[in-house]
């Protein structure tokens, strides 16, 4: 049986069959992927930022793995404030606003960098998120 901490009440839970199903249901359909060929799509994804972001000055830009070791790639945007106007905190902060809001992976913005993860973006909506970071970057206020 699958269990589950229920903390509300301290003690285990079974899961139901609903969830069992659901699961048993993720797990088939991953299988059946074609895994390679999804990470090919993945790494186009990650190309189109960066081809799309490429000649922004004073934006670095790199692809790094998955940390974890899932077989994707995101791409890395690293301000430079000198430059760009912008830190890392301050371009998620501006591609949080507005709307529709683009929500980078922000978890190294002290570190100086966002990731922007494309693994659920469609080119359009990569199209947007990329034409956004552009006009936060290069538009002086």
């Amino acid at each position: 049986a699958v269990i589950l901490q229920n903390k509300g009440i301290g003690r285990p839970m079974k899961a139901g069959k609903e969830a069992i199903v659901g699961a048993m249901a993720a797990l088939k359909h991953r299988a059946a992927q074609d895994m390679g060929a999804w990470t090919v799509e993945q790494d186009r994804r990650v190309q189109m930022i960066l081809d799309r972001l490429k000649d922004i000055p004073g934006l670095a830009l790199a692809v790094e793995p998955d940390p974890n070791g899932c077989p994707f790639s995101r791409a890395r945007l690293t301000p430079d404030p000198k430059i760009t106007g912008h830190t890392a905190a301050s371009l998620e902060a501006e591609l949080k606003s507005g709307n529709p809001t683009v929500v980078p992976r922000a978890h190294h913005t002290d570190e100086g960098y966002i990731h922007l993860d494309a693994i659920e973006m469609t080119d359009e909506e990569i199209a947007f998120a990329c034409d956004k970071v552009l006009r936060i970057l290069t538009t002086s206020d």
